[in-house]
C-alpha cells in the first residue's frame, strides 16, 4: 500500500521515527469506551444461557481431531488489590480450593466424555493467583486434566503468577509439570503508586522469579504491566521499566486501567489519590512504547511488546497471531474449553442447523454457584452467546484489525457501505489508511485500533460525538 502522509494535527512521528504521543484533539475525539475484542461480540451482548445448550454446542462440535485449547480459571488470592477488574475469592488459605479442584475435574469429566479425542494444543491457568495453590494441589489439578484430555508433548503450558507470593518450590513443580511459559503480574514497581492500589512490588523480587524461572527451564518469561493508574509519571513509568529491562523478558503486555467502581467498588479505594486523564494516559502509553522500542522490543497489536526472537514476532510476521479471552496468543486451537468459575469456552459448531457458528459459554462467575453445579452433575453455564456464521466472519476482521493492524474487505466495501462511512473522519486524521478492499492502520492510529475496529461491530453502538476538527 502507498504510505500517504500524516495530517499535520497528528505529529505522528519522532525524527528518529519513533511515534510520538497523540495529539490532545486526537484524544478527544477517539478515546471513548470500546470492547478489548478478547471476542465477538464482545461480552456485554451475551444473555443468560443454561447448561442443556452448553451441551449442545459440545455435541455439535467437530468430530476430525483438530487440537484444542484449554483454559482453566482459580479465582484464589491472598488479598485483594484494589484496582482489580477480575473474578475472585479471598481466601485464607490454601485449603479452601481444594473443593474447586474437585469440581474443576468433574466438569473436565462432563465435558470431555462429549468430545471425541482431541488433542490439547495449550493449556493455560490464570485467575486469581494460580501459584496460590500449593504443589500436591497443582499435581491433583494436573492430573485430573490429563486424564481427561490427550495431552502430548507438544502441549503447551502457560502460568499466570503473582511474584510476590510464589514460593521457589512453586515454579520447580509447574516445570515438572510442563509449564513452558509464565506471566507474572507486576502492574508498576513505584512504591507511591504500589500504595494507592494496594499492591506494592518489589523490583529486585520480580527479579528473583525471573531468575527462578528460567533455572527452572521455563523457556519464556511475560511481565504484565499497567497503565492509568493513580500517582503514575512518565518518570515513575521509566524507572519501571528500566528496573524490568535489566532481566530482558520476552514479552511485556501493558494493559490500561479501566476504572469501573459501580461493577467493582473496590476500585473506588484509587480515587483519593486522583486518577490520570485520557491525554496523561496516552503520554503514559507512549512512554512505554518509546521506552521498550528503544530496548529493542516490537510492538505487536494494541498492547504487548515482544523481543525479535519471541515466537508471537514470527506470528505477526506470518499473519497466524490470534487473539483470544487471554489476550494475543500464537496457539490455533479451533475449540477453547474454559473450566472453573466464570471461565468461556469458544466452541465451533460443526454440525446441525447452527454449523459454522460459534458458541461463547461462560460459567457461573460465584465459586458456590459454580461448585453446586458440577456437585449435581450439571454443567455450570450461566451466560452464553450463539454467534451465526456472518458474525463469525465479522469477527474474524475485527480480530485482523486488532491482530495485525490490517485487514481485508469486500471489493469495494459491499455490504460494509455503514462501515466505511463511519471510517471517513479516521481516515481524514490520519488513523487508517483505506483502499477498494483494504484497510490499514497507522502508527498513529494504533493507539485508537480499538475504536477503528469498532466501526465493524454491529452489536455495539457506533462511535458517537465526535467534534469537527475546528473544535
Amino acid at each position: 500500500m502507498t504510505e500517504r502522509p500524516e495530517v499535520a494535527s497528528c505529529s505522528a512521528v519522532d525524527p528518529d521515527g519513533v511515534p510520538r504521543a497523540p495529539e490532545t484533539l486526537l484524544v478527544q475525539r477517539y478515546d471513548r469506551p470500546a470492547p478489548r475484542y478478547t471476542s465477538y461480540p464482545p461480552v456485554p451482548c451475551w444473555g443468560p444461557v443454561g447448561p442443556h445448550a452448553h451441551a449442545e454446542a459440545l455435541d455439535g462440535l467437530t468430530r476430525e481431531p483438530a487440537p484444542l485449547g484449554l483454559y482453566v480459571h482459580l479465582p484464589f488470592c491472598g488479598e485483594r488489590c484494589w484496582y482489580c477488574g477480575c473474578n475472585v475469592v479471598i481466601a485464607p488459605d490454601r485449603t479452601v480450593a481444594d473443593d474447586t479442584i474437585d469440581a474443576i475435574e468433574e466438569e473436565a469429566r462432563v465435558v470431555s466424555a462429549r468430545l471425541a479425542p482431541r488433542p490439547v494444543a495449550s493449556l493455560h491457568l490464570g485467575g486469581g493467583t494460580p501459584n496460590f495453590l500449593a504443589g500436591p494441589q497443582l499435581r491433583r489439578l494436573f492430573a485430573a486434566l490429563r486424564g481427561a484430555f490427550e495431552f502430548t508433548a507438544q502441549t503447551r503450558v502457560d502460568v499466570e503468577l503473582d511474584p510476590r507470593t510464589l514460593e521457589p518450590e512453586t515454579i520447580e513443580v509447574l516445570a515438572s509439570l510442563g509449564a513452558r511459559r509464565v506471566s507474572f503480574g507486576v502492574q508498576d514497581l513505584d512504591p507511591a503508586v504500589g500504595a494507592a492500589i494496594g499492591r506494592v512490588m518489589d523490583g529486585e523480587r520480580v527479579s528473583e522469579c525471573i531468575r527462578a524461572a528460567r533455572r527452572a527451564g521455563i523457556q519464556g518469561v511475560n511481565l504484565d504491566l499497567m497503565y492509568g493508574l493513580p500517582r503514575q509519571t512518565p518518570e515513575s513509568v521509566r524507572r519501571t521499566l528500566r528496573t524490568l529491562l535489566r532481566e530482558r523478558p520476552d514479552r511485556f503486555a501493558v494493559y490500561g486501567y479501566a476504572h469501573v467502581p459501580d461493577m467493582r467498588p473496590q476500585q473506588r479505594r484509587l480515587e483519593p489519590h486522583g486518577l490520570p486523564g485520557a491525554a496523561a494516559r496516552a503520554e503514559l502509553f507512549h512512554v512505554v512504547k518509546e521506552t521498550l522500542v528503544d530496548a529493542g522490543y516490537l510492538p505487536v497489536g494494541l498492547d504487548h511488546f515482544v523481543v525479535p526472537s519471541d515466537d508471537m514476532a514470527r506470528a505477526v510476521a506470518t499473519r497466524t497471531l490470534h487473539r483470544t479471552f487471554q489476550g494475543y496468543t500464537t496457539h490455533a486451537a479451533t475449540d477453547l474449553l474454559g473450566l472453573g468459575p466464570s471461565a468461556i469456552s469458544r466452541l465451533t459448531l460443526a454440525s446441525g442447523d447452527r454449523a459454522g457458528g460459534v458458541a461463547y459459554m461462560q460459567n457461573a462467575p460465584a465459586d458456590k454457584v459454580y461448585r453446586r453445579h458440577l456437585a449435581g452433575g450439571r454443567l455450570a453455564t450461566e451466560r452464553g452467546f450463539v454467534a451465526a456464521p456472518s458474525d463469525v466472519a465479522r469477527g474474524c476482521l475485527i480480530e485482523d484489525i486488532m491482530c495485525h493492524m490490517a485487514a481485508r474487505v469486500p471489493e469495494g466495501w459491499s455490504g460494509f457501505e455503514g462501515e466505511r462511512e463511519a471510517l471517513r473522519p479516521f481516515e481524514e486524521d490520519g488513523l487508517v489508511m483505506i483502499e477498494a478492499d483494504r484497510l490499514e492502520v497507522t502508527e498513529t492510529g494504533r493507539f485508537f485500533v480499538r475504536q477503528v475496529a469498532r466501526t465493524f461491530d454491529r452489536h455495539t453502538r457506533p462511535l458517537v460525538d465526535r467534534p469537527e476538527a475546528a473544535a
